[in-house]
């Protein structure tokens, strides 16, 4: 209640309305000292609210300064002149640095899982499917896989852990034509798909490249047609789940 809560039974004495519906109402858990001692630097300083909006958005860019390593003491920051575009700013900037944080987390949990992949599908890594200008291979690396889907725009970056998918890249002079997926279980292709998941003038003969289930099976160079395959792919023998 007002009378068991000095800091706003303090607003309220100082007429301060909108920090003490803030805090009395609907906050009263955010209080912290953090908080505290912000509001009281910039009451010191002749800062103050004039609506619900005000104070909503200059607490959540209080938060946003701590988040950030800013001085939730400073004037400089705490008592803008405009609210708004500091508000903004700092939202911004808080948001870029959650952005990057994520992607460091992604990172690691990536390079974490690259061992993994690297066992269940190295008897693929010399492999290759050739047609004309066509070069198919496997994608190496999760940090590959991801980078496959950042390429092309669409969401196989995030099918580096799939236990029983191979990610394989259809290139034509270096440059990313289609991404295809197979089921390591069956051997089957269940996509292949362009830029934004799109289809290409490739398609076809991409697909009949992966359909070609000779190559799956056995043969290190099959004859009489421009497909190499160097490793040896019988999946019961290779494969560890």
């Amino acid at each position: 209640s007002l009378l068991t809560n000095n800091r706003v039974e303090t607003f309220f004495k100082l007429r301060q309305k909108w920090l003490t519906w803030k805090f009395y109402h609907y906050d009263t858990d955010k209080l912290n000292e953090t908080m505290w001692q912000a509001i009281r630097v910039a009451l010191r300083h002749g800062y103050h609210w004039d609506s619900k909006e005000e104070i909503n958005d200059w607490c959540d860019m209080i938060k946003d300064l701590e988040y950030l390593g800013k001085d939730t003491r400073n004037p400089h920051y705490i008592c803008p002149a405009n609210l708004h575009d500091a508000h903004q700013h700092w939202i911004e900037k808080a948001r870029t640095k959650r952005t990057w944080e994520r992607i460091q987390e992604e990172r690691k949990r990536v390079a974490a899982y690259e061992p993994t992949l690297y066992e269940n599908r190295h008897m693929f890594l010399d492999m290759m499917f050739k047609d004309g200008h066509i070069r198919i291979q496997i994608i190496p690396t999760a940090q590959g896989i991801i980078d496959e889907g950042t390429a092309m725009h669409h969401c196989v970056g995030g099918y580096y852990n799939k236990p029983y998918s191979l990610i394989l890249s259809a290139k034509i002079n270096g440059k990313r034509v289609e991404t295809i997926e197979v089921d390591l279980h069956s051997f089957q292709l269940i996509q292949s798909r362009g830029l934004q998941n799109k289809s290409t003038k490739y398609h076809k003969r991409i697909v009949a490249l992966i359909l070609k289930k000779s190559i799956w099976q056995q043969q290190s160079i099959m004859p009489g047609c421009n497909v190499i395959v160097i490793t040896y792919l019988r999946r019961n023998s290779y494969f560890k789940p």
